[in-house]
This record gives C-alpha cells, structure tokens and sequence, in this order.
C-alpha cells in the first residue's frame, strides 16, 4: 500500500504586523508547529478527503467545476464569489487544489484516501500550511516534479480563496520555503538568509478576533491623519529592519526589547486587547526576554521569546495558570518537507 506523508509549518508575524498594510517592513518566521497531509492507497475507485470535518467522497465532476469556477473568478476579478463558496463547503479550498493539480498537472485522482491535520490554531496561516502540505504530497503521490517555488505559488492560489481576494503572499511563501521572510508591499515577498532559530511559547486568549476589523480599525486613523498611529507605523518600520539584522546575530537580549517596542507601537495603533495584555504581563514577569501580539489583534494569540527550554516552560506555565493556552515551539522552523514514502 503507497503512502505519503507531507507535513508544513504554521507562521507568525515576528514584527510588523498592521504595519505591511501601510507598505512597512514586516517580518514573518515559519513555527515548530505543523499541518501534515497524508495519502494513502485504498480500494477504491472513489477518492476520499478528511479536512475539516467528517471524511467525504470526492468526485470528478465536482473538482472539475470547482477548479473552473475558480480559474473564471480569478481572470475576472471576482472575488466576492469565494465568500458564497466557503460559507456553502468549507472544503473548497482544498478541493480547488486537487482540482489544479487534476486539470494543469494531469494526475489521475482515483482510489486514494486523502487525510489533513493541524496542530495549528487561529493567527498561525493553517490555511496556507494545509495548501502547502497538500500540493507537495500531491506531487510526491503522482510523481509530478515541483519545486518549491511551485509549490508556493499553488498555495497562493488557494490562499486567495481562504482571503477572497490577493492576498500579498507571505503566508504561502513562509509555510513553504520556512525559516524567516521579509515583506514590504511595494516590493513583495523576499526569503531571508537566517539559519538561527529560537525559542518561543505561543499563548492563544481563546478570545475569538477579527483581522478584517483591526485593519479597517487602523486603516481609518491612518486616513485621519492621526500623528501618532503614522508615528508609530514608521517606528514599527525601522524595528523590523533592525530586527533582520539581530536575527542573524543571535542577540536575544535585544531581539526580545525590539519585540516589546513592536507591542508598544501597536498599542498605539489600538489593536492589542485586555486579554493580550494579561498574557504578555505574565509571560514578562515568568523570564520572557520580550512578548507581542502576533497577527491582527483584539484576541487570539501572542507570542513571548525564551532564552532557553527551561524559560518556556515557565512561561507556558504563566500563561495556562492567567486563561491562555499555550504552545511550546521554536521560529525559523524548515519549510515543507515530505515525513514518510512508503
């Protein structure tokens, strides 16, 4: 029985969340925590998927027009549709990309089982982790030669679906190739050559948030003019471009004072939360050389830099005895990477 097994990492924002926005550095790293995707060989003509929710069947038919349709919304621009689509099947993301590789690599999808899973949560790009892991294990299954560069510019295809529009890239570009990557939106996405990785801890609120909303949120104080969110825009600018530089030095000290001036700016901009705030307190006092938010804000998860293994655990213990879940894993992680082919 053929089996494969790709696995990606999740992704967060080391600095310059909010900021990218507004064509401000932004740096991104690929986390320990990871989505894997396996297929396997069964006996059957009817092809099986496990994403999210109970195991479905797939058929052609469907995939094929799934893959149409999205092609068609793409060459015109129609994004509002993907809204209709992912409130009608949850799955289509990954159906589209099965459908792509169908349709443009000309893989005949028949008697496999499919299966996804995450160790991920909400801020840390699972989309984009699963479409990474998808489309290599994929590829792997039916001997199609991607590189990962390919592989990333198929995620992309499914991230604009997960965002309904364009989104600018990182995610896909993080989760596939790993380790640390730059973005400014007037030049795009660039990977960066960091071998260092570090250790961190995770603290998700369980508070729900919204990005769409801190954007918007930010975006119209920007449009006001406010000095002081144009001010501190700029400051988050000059932090990740100093942040590079220490991450290939390995100055913790200083990576961790570069974390806690990021958190300071975006309370400024209005979008950290009582909640957060609470984790990032604990974390500080539990040995955190620096602690922000990472993501939108307003909830979910921040993220707490440690010296060592023995500094996240009591910072992860910090932040379960405050309300928080927390996750014990490491940034500049590797890309995706297949785990088993057999």
């Amino acid at each position: 029985m053929k089996i494969i097994k790709a696995s990606a990492p999740g992704k967060v924002f080391f600095t310059g969340e909010h900021a990218v926005v507004h064509d401000k550095l932004g740096l991104a790293t690929a986390i320990g925590l990871r989505t894997s995707c396996e297929i396997k060989e069964i006996g059957t003509d009817t092809p099986l998927l496990k994403n999210i929710g109970p195991m479905i069947r797939l058929r052609e038919v469907e995939l094929n027009q799934i893959f149409e349709a999205v092609e068609k919304a793409v060459e015109e621009k129609n994004f509002l549709v993907f809204k209709e689509m992912l409130a009608n099947d949850k799955n289509v993301c990954v159906k589209y990309l099965i459908g792509y590789m169908m349709n443009k690599h000309r893989i005949n999808f028949d008697s496999v089982q499919i299966i996804n899973s995450s160790e991920l949560r909400k801020g840390m790009s699972g989309s984009a982790s699963i479409f990474s892991s998808v489309v290599h294990a994929l590829s792997e299954y039916y001997g199609v030669n991607l590189g990962k560069k390919e592989i990333s510019d198929i995620a992309y295809r499914g991230d604009i679906i997960a965002h309904g529009g364009t989104p600018s890239g990182i995610d896909n570009s993080t989760t596939t190739f790993g380790g640390y990557v730059k973005f400014r939106k007037s030049v795009g996405v660039k990977q960066l050559d960091i071998r260092n990785k570090y250790h961190i801890v995770i603290g998700d609120t369980l508070k729900p948030a919204s990005t769409a909303e801190m954007v918007t949120l930010v975006r119209e104080k920007v449009n006001a003019n406010d000095k002081a969110v144009l001010s501190a825009l700029s400051s988050i600018d000059s932090i990740s471009q100093e942040a590079v530089d220490i991450l290939k030095l390995g100055d913790l000290k200083t990576l961790g004072k570069l974390m806690d001036n990021n958190q300071e700016q975006l309370r400024i901009l209005g979008v950290s939360s009582s909640e957060l705030e609470n984790l990032i307190s604990v974390a500080k006092r539990a040995g955190a050389l620096g602690a922000k938010l990472s993501g939108g804000g307003g909830g979910g998860c921040m993220v707490a830099l440690c010296e060592d293994a023995m500094d996240q655990k009591k910072v992860a213990e910090a932040i379960k005895a405050a309300g928080g879940e927390p996750f014990i894993t490491d940034i500049g992680a590797e890309g995706v990477r297949i785990e088993a082919n057999e």
